[in-house]
């Protein structure tokens, strides 16, 4: 397939000594499994190692080939298609179309990997929210890191904690606060992984009777907290 094929002259471009042997076996090492898609159950014989994920593929060629390069771990997740995980991100204009963050009324995120409009439908109802880590680094992470995430109103001023952490709440109607701290399991160079977390909406039309703007709209911060790679800005 020419994807595979250009692939694979992307590992022969960072490691130009790579054998035929090591490429295979690199290719089925960081292939994504795809045998979970319900679509592909009667296929299951036939998938191979799995879909290719030529970031990993290639990225995993390079660490081997540059002996380890860089010694740090690096999570990640994109605030924007411009962020390549350089700190402080200084490409990304507009903030709030990440691309590793998603929201869906039903619990089909490791599918459907796009936002849909909140449904609010009563305070006993979740939505989920589905946040995408990478690891850009050559390093193979511990699998005690941890993903938070936190929600605020949408329309206000929104600067880092206050709102997002609960500081600002009065009264019975919240305007922020987090919605839970989930564990980042272990990742290999080039892998990613997909957290699913349930918020539980407020009801719109509160904060439309307290004068509001935008009583319909809410946002989402995601933090990784991981002691092997610190953050460089809060």
């Amino acid at each position: 397939l020419p994807i595979v094929a250009g692939t694979v002259a992307l590992m022969y471009d960072v490691y130009p000594d790579i054998t035929p042997d090591e490429v295979k076996q690199i290719l089925q090492d960081t292939a994504d499994d795809i045998s979970h898609i319900p679509e592909n159950q009667p296929y299951l014989d036939g998938l191979g190692a799995g879909r290719l994920n030529a970031y990993a593929a290639v990225l995993t060629a390079k660490c081997t080939y540059e002996n380890d390069p860089n010694p740090d771990l690096d999570l990640m997740m994109q605030n924007s298609t411009d962020d390549f995980g350089v700190e402080p991100d200084t490409k990304t204009d507009v903030i709030w179309n990440s691309p590793d963050i998603w929201v869906r009324n039903q619990p089909d995120g490791h599918l459907y990997k796009q936002s849909e409009d909140l449904e609010y439908t009563s305070s006993e109802d979740p939505v989920y929210v589905y946040v995408r880590v990478t690891n850009d680094s050559c390093q193979e992470s511990s699998g005690q890191d941890d993903l938070e995430l936190y929600w605020a109103k949408g329309g206000l001023y929104q600067q880092w904690p206050q709102v997002w952490d609960g500081s600002s709440n009065t009264g019975n109607l919240e305007i922020g606060n987090l919605v839970q701290t989930l564990n980042i399991p272990a990742l290999s160079p080039g892998e990613s992984t997909i957290v699913e977390f349930e918020w539980t909406p407020q009801n719109p039309s509160s904060y439309e009777a307290e004068g509001f703007e935008k009583p319909w709209m809410f946002c989402f911060l995601s933090r990784i907290v991981s002691s092997d790679d610190l953050m460089t800005t809060p």
